[in-house]
C-alpha cells in the first residue's frame, strides 16, 4: 500500500497515509515510505482502539490488504464508524468485492 500511495501521488495533493499497529514489517515499512515518512506517510504505532476509531471515523477509506487475517475486526470497526473498506479476499470479514492477495 505504501508504494500504491506513493505511486498514485495522493501525497503531493495532500493526502496522508496513516499505518496503525506494530509488527515485525515495521523496519520495511519504513524503508519503503522513505523520504515521505512523517510527512505523508505515517507509522503510528499501537493505538488503543477508541482511538482507531477516531482514526477511522475521520478517514476517506481503511485498507486491510492482508495475506492472513483469520477474521479482521478492524473491518467491521471501520464500517461502524461510516469508512469504507478495501480488503483482500484472504480477510475472513470479507464480503462482497474483494481484492485477490496474491495479487498484492
Amino acid at each position: 500500500m505504501i508504494r500504491a500511495f506513493a505511486a498514485s501521488g495522493l501525497g503531493d495533493r495532500g493526502w496522508k497515509y496513516l499505518i496503525a499497529g506494530t509488527g515485525p514489517l515495521e523496519a520495511e515499512l519504513k524503508m519503503l515510505a522513505g523520504k515521505a515518512l512523517g510527512k505523508t506517510v505515517h507509522l503510528l504505532g499501537f493505538q488503543q482502539p477508541a482511538d482507531n476509531l477516531a482514526l477511522m471515523a475521520h478517514a476517506e477509506a481503511m485498507v486491510l490488504p492482508s495475506r492472513f487475517e483469520p477474521h479482521g475486526i478492524v473491518v467491521g470497526e471501520a464500517l461502524a464508524a461510516g469508512t469504507p473498506v478495501l480488503l483482500s479476499d484472504i480477510v475472513g470479514a470479507a464480503t462482497g468485492w474483494s481484492h485477490p492477495a496474491s495479487a498484492a
